[in-house]
């Protein structure tokens, strides 16, 4: 079932599945489903990955991507959040803090979103989302 959330386009978009208090965190846990070749492109990282699963989340932790035969990989990701770095921009540094506490010290207006796009470069953030 589909579940209307609040996006960075000041609409609403949906999330396939939302799990309520079963995050790490016990929060409530967004999930989304993907299935198969073009099912992930860069205008879905865009819309659903920044604009809503980002912009929504209070952490990572709060964030599945659920995969079957999508050949979306670490690398594409990070290719992606590059090509859309404007709209990782919007969020604000006080979101990537928000998304990466254990690091908030180092974030700053101007490396904040190199840093959330170098973070999924590597495959522990990776893998914390994308199954």
């Amino acid at each position: 079932m589909e579940v209307a959330v609040e996006n960075a386009r000041e609409t609403f978009s949906f999330i396939d599945l939302v799990c309520k208090g079963c995050s790490r965190a016990g929060t409530d846990l967004m999930i989304e489903y993907k299935s198969g070749p073009g099912s992930i492109t860069s205008g879905t990282i865009k819309k659903q990955f920044i604009e809503r699963d980002l912009f929504k989340a209070n952490s990572l932790d709060e964030i599945q991507w659920r995969m079957k035969n999508t050949n979306l990989t670490k690398d594409k990701l990070v290719d992606w959040l590059t090509e859309n770095r404007s709209n990782i921009e919007k969020l604000g540094v006080e979101k990537v803090k928000k998304l990466f506490p254990q690091h908030a010290i180092q974030i700053n207006e101007g490396n904040f979103v190199d840093f959330l796009i170098n973070k999924f470069k590597q495959e522990s953030t990776y893998d914390k989302i994308f199954k």
